[in-house]
């Protein structure tokens, strides 16, 4: 059994073919860094619309995320590849279709679960913060922005590793 692993030619033919390799490598790379990217901006963007007062923000965020955790990843690749072209090329008026980038399905999927992780970050800094920095003359984004959201990010740091790990796993 170990003559074949240990076989010189096997070896010898992966070698010659390591340049394939290095560069499926580098597009996976390219595509984790872009669709992280994107599931961290817009995910922040939704979890901070789920805690905020406006019913209206928080039943986008809810929709949202409540479409893409109940749809399988490989349906909405397939959406995206197959009709998601077609679909644009009709809105746009485009002679051919339009062709998507491959970075956006996993960035748009994860973005639900990033922005249910920043829900729950937020909702774990005490209230009594809000209210501090409101009482100090923040605007309600201000606070978000110096007060909440740097204690969120200290928070949620492990889980939203995580998912960018899940979001590695599912370039393939």
């Amino acid at each position: 059994m170990l003559e074949g692993l240990l076989d010189s030619m096997r070896w010898e033919m992966t070698f010659s073919e390591m340049g394939s390799f290095w560069d499926g490598f580098f597009v996976t790379l390219q595509v984790v860094v872009a669709g992280l990217a994107l599931s961290l901006i817009l995910g922040t963007l939704l979890g901070v619309f789920s805690t905020t007062r406006s019913r209206v923000l928080r039943a986008i965020s809810r929709i949202y995320v409540e479409f893409y955790q109940n749809t399988p990843l490989p349906v909405q690749v397939f959406f995206m590849y197959m009709a998601g072209p077609q679909l644009l090329q009709a809105i746009t008026g485009a002679a051919s279709p339009v062709r998507i980038l491959g970075f956006l399905g996993v960035g748009l999927y994860h973005a639900a679960y990033v922005s249910e992780v920043i829900r729950t970050g937020i909702e774990s800094v005490p209230r009594g913060q809000m209210e501090a920095a409101l009482s100090q003359g923040f605007s309600r984004v201000q606070a978000y922005r110096y007060v909440i959201l740097p204690q969120t990010f200290k928070v949620i740091l492990p889980p939203l590793c995580n998912q960018a790990l899940n979001l590695v796993k599912n370039t393939s």
